[in-house]
């Protein structure tokens, strides 16, 4: 074998090539039972999609609610009699908790979220439609739908990250404070 050879695979990766095609096919060439299971698997898959986000929004909604009550916390115990290092100390606080709270409101705010097409518009478009082509245009929306999500998902994965490490910075932070307050 030489170097810089690369071993065949036994599968290749298409992913590149499922992604966005360069035109979907037109309504009828897809087989009913493909159809049916392409239905209900996009279905499943965008509802599974707004579960994580709801999951999201939860811990986003902790984080927020955990990094609030700190700096209020902080707020209460700082000594108000210690030496003006002291204070500067717990005040220092406030910058490792800010940022975690600020992280986690702004992943939790409220934001739209692409759906199921709309029903009514369903309707009126294509109600004399064969039940194939409505589940065909259904499909392509939430398809659309799923690409669109997975791009915000990741902001607010992000967003949730930084304010868990936000969090955790502080918690260290107090944590070497107690100690040194502790030892002092």
């Amino acid at each position: 074998m030489r170097l810089g050879r690369q071993q065949p695979t036994t599968h290749r990766d298409v992913s590149s090539e499922l992604e966005e095609p360069d035109q979907a096919d037109p309504p009828g060439t897809v087989q009913p039972p493909v159809l049916a299971t392409l239905y209900e698997e996009t279905g499943d898959a965008l509802d599974q999609q707004l579960d994580q986000i709801d999951r999201l929004n939860e811990r986003a909604q902790q984080l927020f609610g955990f990094s609030a009550v700190i700096l209020t916390i902080i707020a209460a115990v700082a000594p108000k009699d210690a030496s003006t290092a002291m204070k500067i100390a717990f005040a220092l606080a406030i910058p490792l908790f800010a940022p975690a709270a600020g992280y986690a409101a702004w992943a939790w705010r409220l934001a739209s979220w692409r759906g199921d097409p709309d029903m009514h518009k369903l309707w009126e478009q294509y109600r004399k439609e064969p039940e194939e082509h409505f589940r065909y245009q259904v499909i392509l929306n939430r398809l659309d739908s799923i690409r669109v999500n997975e791009k915000r998902i990741a902001a607010k994965l992000k967003k949730v990250k930084r304010a868990h490490f936000w969090l955790y910075c502080g918690f260290v932070y107090i944590a070497v404070l107690v100690v040194f307050r502790l030892v002092a």
